[in-house]
């Protein structure tokens, strides 16, 4: 016989690998990462969508209104909408402003073009100022 049959016998099995909870846990943990992430880099990036299509109406609106001299009550109303779109939110006094006394400015502006029944106040204000600023706020959103 040789040495090798002898120690055959004699060699200890290894042990059976158990559950590995470090590992395990390791693992959780870094799904829960990725889940996170990805959850993260959607929500922003459905943001970015609805805030490029509300941009692009804002264009759209402000050569429509050129165009078609359409009045600033319906505009307003549409300038509004597209607000409310780009900013995620459902009335523009739900946004908070960084720039606050001059976001009220602002939507007092808007609000006094959307509700107004007196036509002279409409026509105090201006809505090609109202365009830009409508951009600048689409645009501090981002």
């Amino acid at each position: 016989m040789n040495e090798s049959s002898q120690l055959q016998g004699l060699i200890i099995p290894p042990n059976d690998v158990g559950f590995n909870t470090e590992l395990w846990l390791g693992l959780l943990l870094l799904a829960c990462l990725m889940g996170l992430i990805a959850w993260r880099w959607n929500k922003k990036r459905i943001k970015n969508r609805a805030l490029v299509r509300a941009q692009r109406s804002l264009h759209a609106l402000q050569n429509s209104y050129k165009e078609k001299n359409q009045s600033s009550h319906f505009a307003a109303l549409e300038l509004v909408s597209i607000l409310c779109k780009g900013l995620d939110v459902k009335r523009l006094d739900q946004y908070q402003a960084d720039d606050v006394p001059k976001w009220q400015l602002f939507h007092q502006k808007l609000n006094t073009l959307c509700y107004s029944k007196d036509s002279l106040n409409q026509s105090k204000i201006k809505l090609a100022p109202l365009f830009k600023e409508t951009k600048q706020w689409l645009s501090e959103s981002e």
